[in-house]
Parts: structure tokens; sequence; C-alpha cells
């Protein structure tokens, strides 16, 4: 169903992205001027990437953006990866 913004709503309406998720093991995350986690583009290569972190539960951080769904993401030894 589509329906257009009624004119009363001018002020007081406004809109964001659906943003979305996603829990991984802190051991994920690498602190380096900010979170960040490694990408896997390949099987031997991978891209260190900047992402938003969120909450922390137990062993878990929140990513809330950086990464998509899909997207395989290094959860062991990334602090071993060298980093260029």
């Amino acid at each position: 169903m589509h329906c257009a913004k009624e004119p009363s709503w001018e002020a007081d309406f406004a809109t964001a992205p659906v943003e979305r998720s996603l829990m991984v093991p802190a051991s994920a995350v690498v602190q380096d001027n900010g979170p960040h986690v490694f990408v896997q583009r390949t099987p031997e290569v991978f891209e260190l990437r900047t992402v938003k972190a969120g909450h922390t539960m137990g062993q878990s951080i929140e990513i809330t953006t950086g990464v998509r769904e899909g997207e395989r993401i290094v959860v062991r030894g990334a602090d071993k990866i060298p980093r260029k």
C-alpha cells in the first residue's frame, strides 16, 4: 500500500533507513583507531573494514553498520592478521 504524507505531518515527520544489526564474537572486532572487522574477499584475501559497534552482551558485540548480510568475517585470529 502506498500513501502520501499528510500535510499536517510537515513539522513532526521524519524518516530514517531501517538498519539491521548482528552480534559477533568480541574476538572478531579489531581496535585500530576505531572498531574494524576483517571481511573475507577470497579464500586468501581479507579486507579490514570499519564498522560501527553497538552494545556488548557477554562475549558478543553488536555491529550496526559496516558489513552486509552474507559476508564472511574472521571471528577467531583477527588480531593475528597483518594490517597494511
